[in-house]
């Protein structure tokens, strides 16, 4: 029953100054029970803090809604209750949430690469500035986006790959091909799956992106 409220307490707590979930993860010392949960409380912390902070200041944004509201981050998602954890993120209006999910060898959840922090804060801040929906050709945009500011926020030695730092890469925006991607508009696919193949087609504006950024100089 300790382990369990010791646990949950983290779901759900808000950070706007300071860092609970640093301190609350800290005081668990080195149980073993806890080291896991205690690197992703703090990762997420600080990539959160992090990505938080390069809005504000490359992109004079304040905030997931630009009005300096708080956002809130939770550990040990799991609510399609996947067999051996969900490696997965989301977000949802300020609210970031990352599975439970290791990546074999590494031990690291998705909490650990700034890129996907970033990318899910993105997603609810393009949700607040368009309004688009969640589906076919503006899912897959918005989806984009996501990577693409998340990618800039963890800065180029973070290469084009999604979540290279958990040792497991799960998209290449100079590739998209590598993981069965289109990356030319002539290749968009027509799927009903994942609300009309917003991952899929992401690749797309991605691999667009990256051609001028490389023109550019980056």
């Amino acid at each position: 029953a300790d382990a369990d409220h010791r646990l949950l307490g983290l779901v759900g707590v808000w950070f706007v100054e300071g860092d609970p979930f640093a301190t609350r993860a800290a005081s668990w010392g080195d149980d073993p029970l806890y080291v896991g949960s205690r690197t992703a409380a703090t990762d997420l912390a600080r990539h959160l803090r992090g990505a938080l902070e390069w809005y504000a200041t490359v992109q004079d944004v304040s905030s997931w809604d630009d009005a300096g509201s708080a956002v809130s981050g939770s550990i040990n998602a799991n609510p399609w209750l996947v067999t051996g954890g969900m490696f997965n993120a989301y977000s949802d209006r300020g609210r970031i949430a990352v599975g439970e999910g290791t990546v074999p060898g590494t031990g690291r959840t998705l909490a650990s690469a700034p890129d996907v922090i970033g990318h899910e804060l993105t997603h609810s801040v393009v949700a607040t500035f368009t309004g688009w929906p969640y589906e076919g050709e503006t899912g897959a945009v918005s989806e984009s986006l996501a990577d693409l500011m998340g990618n800039a926020f963890e800065g180029i030695d973070g290469g084009y790959a999604l979540a290279e730092r958990t040792g497991r890469e799960v998209r290449d925006m100079a590739d998209p091909a590598r993981f069965g991607m289109p990356a030319t508009y002539d290749d968009l696919r027509g799927v009903s799956e994942d609300h009309g193949g917003v991952h899929l087609n992401s690749g797309i504006l991605s691999r667009a992106a990256v051609e001028v950024w490389e023109a550019h100089g980056r």
